[in-house]
């Protein structure tokens, strides 16, 4: 380990050792009981679940400098284990009262190098749990419960390092905590768990802690100087941004207020190069800036995403302190690079991005053939720049309904942030999927549902594989953006046979909508009626899942609902375009949801919105094709 003798790293060794702590519960009297852990941000430790089992709020010693202090533990994940190996993550935050000033170490959740050092404290001498450094090297890659530890080999691995730091020689970072030893008095080594597991930690207080560590080296720069000072390893790619570059920049987000994932994944696709989704989700800014860096777009700067980012924040006119540094720290780093050409393109586009129109978000649901009570799910995204790529795509029809509810919804949520909010929604699915209640899921907030917040629509999933349909189809879509407005309205009574019905379509181009009395589902004329109307190239179709308790309960009636839905439908809407049809319906779903609802609103709750645009398919789609279906019992 030559490097490991080089001044830099001998001064960031002591910086390291300066930062590791003794954990117990009686540290004069227990002198062989207890663990290790790691000054990561002021007043704040970080050491193994394993090595304080009480759990979360018991009381803890902290010994470092030859003082005892109190500490308390604020996080334990998980709070016990019944395993030999404490599970995964076995991660504890213990917070310090009355701390003096120390030093705290700089975590990073890179890929270390093959050459790493662990500190901690052994009771190999027979004195009592006393301080150690171990030299060794990082092994192979563990799969362990919800996550993974590296094996630490080359070197033993003592029991009281548990919780102890290691740090990576190449960077000049913490890139883990020790967990256990393999085989004391062996040189059989230990495991390491990564920095990275801290993600498995409540989101709140992995949010505080990282930002306190972000903030503590922005002000104290020792730990950045010596990162500095040692020498560039072949092994590690290439870093975009300088160590302190890196500190100065997370200070500074640090300061600035926590965001939900859903913001944190619409500032990721927007900064990134090729606009693309990232489907690990971020919880603080630093996990996005880390993701973009890790992007490195071929042939540009991997630092220029990160420029994008700061730039998404804050605008082209910061007005608060915070802005104001993260614009200059761009301005710096863009000089430094020679590409203040493209900051100040970046710039520009900020301001032209504020008054964009958002994105479209597609979710096709496809039956199976031999099982066609499972569906195959692909969740897509576009927005104003980029063309549709999907975020989720089942390679199978795999998922019950319910299941399609659910993975819809946490995709939906992603896609939705993604598109900071404006967005509009589409489910492209066959017609016996039509009276699903899709624009009533609720992805995001508890107290309002998909359709009312956003503008849902469904697209006739079989028209868009079928070639006959697409000439009738493209020229009633283009008649539909004409200012004059010709709907056809079915009668919940309507005596028309699909041969009729389609005979009046072909002698009526003009015909764009079809608005159904009654829901598809009601009967198998009704279905049929609607399924001439996609066949005959309608594009627009509306009615309501709520039934006609007249004609489908077979009550008797003076007005039937259908057609006041029907009257209520066309007062509402009269006044509205064709082409806003949409926005309008997103709008009758809450006046029927509101406190004070007129009749007519009441008159059209559960209305849903055929709008089958030709101009776009959301998918690539291509037909299910799938062996035979074999009931277990029958199996060979």
């Amino acid at each position: 380990m030559a490097s490991v003798l080089t001044a830099s790293f001998s001064r960031l060794r002591d910086l390291a050792e300066a930062c590791r702590v003794r954990i117990g519960t009686d540290l004069a009297d227990a002198c062989d009981e207890g663990g290790s852990g790691v000054w990561i941000a002021p007043g704040v430790v970080l050491s193994c679940a394993h090595v304080v089992p009480s759990g979360l709020d018991s009381k803890v010693e902290v010994g470092w400098a030859g003082k005892v202090l109190s500490g308390t533990v604020i996080d334990h994940v998980p709070a016990e284990s019944q395993e030999a190996l404490w599970s995964f993550p076995d991660l504890a935050i213990i917070m310090v009262a009355d701390v003096p000033e120390h030093p705290c170490a700089w975590l990073s959740e890179a890929l270390p190098g093959r050459e790493l050092v662990a500190f901690g404290h052994s009771s190999a001498l027979g004195e009592g749990l006393r301080p150690a450094t171990v030299e060794g090297l990082r092994g192979g890659v563990h799969d362990f419960g919800a996550g993974r530890v590296w094996q630490f080999k080359g070197n033993e691995i003592a029991g009281g390092m548990s919780g102890g730091p290691v740090l990576d020689v190449a960077s000049g970072a913490i890139c883990g905590i020790v967990t256990v030893t393999i085989g004391e008095g062996a040189d059989r080594g230990g495991y390491v768990i990564p920095i990275e597991a801290l993600r498995h930690l409540d989101p709140l207080r992995r949010h505080r802690v990282l930002s306190a560590h972000d903030r503590f080296h922005g002000a104290n720069t020792e730990w950045v100087a010596r990162r500095t000072e040692l020498p560039a390893q072949p092994d590690l790619l290439p870093s975009s941004l300088t160590p302190d570059e890196e500190a100065g920049l997370l200070a500074r987000l640090a300061e600035l207020p926590a965001k939900l994932p859903s913001e944190l994944l619409a500032l990721m696709g927007r900064s990134s190069n090729d606009g693309r989704l990232v489907l690990r989700h971020p919880t603080t800014l630093r996990d996005v800036v880390y993701a973009l860096l890790d992007e490195r777009g071929c042939g540009s700067d991997p630092a220029l995403p990160v420029l994008r980012m700061v730039q998404q924040l804050v605008g082209t006119d910061p007005q608060t302190g915070t802005d104001r540094a993260l614009y200059d720290w761009a301005t710096a780093v863009a000089g430094r690079r020679q590409c203040l050409n493209d900051l100040q393109t970046m710039r520009e586009a900020v301001a032209h991005q504020r008054g964009r129109s958002g994105g479209l978000v597609s979710v096709e649901i496809v039956p199976g053939t031999a099982k066609i009570d499972r569906f195959r799910l692909t969740v897509s995204v576009q927005d104003d720049e980029h063309g549709p790529r999907p975020i989720y795509q089942d390679k199978e029809p795999v998922l019950a309904i319910e299941q399609v509810r659910e993975v819809a919804c946490a995709q939906l949520r992603m896609a939705l942030g993604w598109l900071a909010g404006n967005a509009q929604v589409e489910f492209v699915v066959p017609i016996e999927l039509f009276d699903e209640p899709f624009d009533e899921l609720v992805p995001t907030q508890p107290y309002t549902n998909l359709g009312r917040k956003f503008r849902v629509v469904l697209r006739d999933y079989d028209r868009q594989i079928d070639p006959i349909t697409h000439h009738d189809w493209q020229q009633r879509w283009h008649q539909l953006m004409k200012p004059s407005r010709h709907v056809r309205w079915i009668a919940c009574d309507e005596n028309l046979t699909p041969e009729e019905f389609s005979a009046e379509l072909e002698q009526r181009p003009d015909i764009t909508g079809v608005m159904l009395a009654r829901r598809p589902s009601s009967s198998e004329e009704m279905r049929e009626i609607l399924r001439v109307a996609i066949d005959s190239g309608v594009p627009v179709a509306v009615w309501r899942r709520d039934t006609c308790a007249e004609h489908d309960m077979y009550q008797a009636g003076d007005e039937c609902s259908g057609l006041r839905f029907r009257t209520a439908f066309d007062s509402l809407s009269r006044s509205h375009k064709m082409t806003d049809l949409p926005e309008t319906v997103r709008m009758l779903r809450n006046k029927s949801a509101g406190r004070q609802a007129t009749s007519p609103a009441r008159d059209c709750r559960s209305i849903v919105l055929l709008w089958d645009d030709p101009a776009r398919v959301a998918q690539p789609i291509s037909s299910v094709h799938e062996p035979p279906y074999h009931p277990l019992e029958t199996a060979i």
